[in-house]
């Protein structure tokens, strides 16, 4: 069994052991959860929430059996699958991706995968100490949406599309082009979803989630994801000394 994290992560004395409990005869590959550890100031905390978000799609997913999101800092996997997948083949020009592009091909072979709502499982990485670093971070995270299968980017547009509306919603309703109240109701709708699901899912590992806190990463995160959608997938960034266009390294 091959398992992964990074050289900035901190894991537990039973990170190994838990993980590799989860694996029974037809598990393939385990992930858990990757948290922001001391969240001190406000945006780290609205930080720590965004990336919790991105956590808790990927184990619903899992959970749906439907697998599309892992992170490498807190993953495992047979190397047998590993091999017989032709291991990062196809995708190790990009800048990220080696973790969910790797799930993806698992799970296009039907391998199964679980995630470990177990603590013990959970892998521990710092906050970005600047707000540049932060952007770059989800550029990076965007740019290898545009290898994913048909299917997933289909859906991806969805959502996209869904939040550029609500982000446009005001000013639509400015522009006399959408009434205050139906703007009203989609910023409701989605804010007291996205706080039930994120709620739900921190409640396993911590306590119940500060909603102001929350209603901050919400701004953030629709504000952040009509920018980065386009620019992570179309454009180019830079990540640790490296260049990216359209993803891959130049």
């Amino acid at each position: 069994m091959i398992f992964t994290t990074d050289a900035d992560c901190v894991v537990s004395p039973e990170w190994l052991s838990t993980m590799a409990s989860y694996f029974d005869h037809d598990v393939n590959a385990v992930a858990s959860w990757l948290l922001i550890d001391k969240a001190e100031t406000c945006f780290q905390k609205v930080e720590a929430l965004d990336s919790f978000s991105f956590v808790l799609v990927g184990a619903a997913a899992i959970g749906l059996n439907r697998p599309v999101l892992a992170n490498g800092a807190n993953f495992a996997y047979r190397r047998s699958e590993f091999l017989k997948n032709e291991g990062f083949a196809g995708h190790d020009a990009y800048g990220s991706g080696d973790d969910d592009l790797l799930l993806q091909k698992f799970t296009k072979r039907a391998a199964k995968c679980v995630f470990v709502k177990d603590s013990r499982a959970a892998v521990y990485t710092p906050a970005n100490t600047r707000k540049r670093d932060f952007f770059r971070q989800r550029l990076r995270w965007a740019s290898k949406t545009r290898v994913y299968r048909l299917p997933l980017q289909i859906m991806e547009i969805v959502v996209y599309g869904l939040i550029c509306m609500l982000v446009a919603g005001p000013f639509l309703w400015m522009g006399g082009l959408l009434s205050w109240l139906s703007c009203l109701a989609l910023l409701s709708v989605k804010f007291a979803a996205d706080y039930w699901f994120v709620d739900y899912g921190y409640r396993i590992i911590y306590k119940k989630v500060n909603i102001c806190y929350f209603l901050v990463a919400q701004i953030v995160q629709n504000l952040y994801i009509p920018v980065v959608g386009l620019w992570g997938t179309l454009g180019q960034y830079e990540w640790k000394g490296r260049r990216y266009h359209k993803g891959k390294r130049r």
